[in-house]
């Protein structure tokens, strides 16, 4: 107990009272989405208080700050990407790259 993170047991409290979301990790690069601490907290034995609260699924507000992050999201990687047309002539004028093997271990 002394070497779990603040964050986690605060997660955990949480969890008491409804089940690992993916709203819970705001970074897009999480190692692990919510449903795999579901899979590994349930293993555990690990089961939600039987006096939580039955929650709607609707939540507006949660959604739309789902869509604002989302739109950004895409903002910014479309920023990195060439144009359509651009992209076409690159592959015409210098070909694909080969694929490269994966690494023996």
């Amino acid at each position: 107990p002394d070497s779990v993170p603040d964050r986690l047991l605060e997660l955990l409290e949480l969890w008491r009272y409804r089940p690992p979301s993916h709203r819970d990790f705001p970074q897009i690069e999480e190692i692990f989405p919510g449903a795999s601490y579901q899979y590994v907290l349930y293993g555990m034995g690990f089961r939600p208080s039987d006096d939580a609260p039955v929650r709607r699924a609707d939540d507006p507000d949660a959604a739309m700050q789902c869509f604002q992050t989302t739109a950004r999201t895409t903002r910014q990687y479309l920023s990195g990407l060439p144009a359509h047309r651009q992209l076409i002539e690159t592959i015409r004028e210098q070909g694909l790259p080969a694929a490269q093997a994966a690494p023996q271990l």
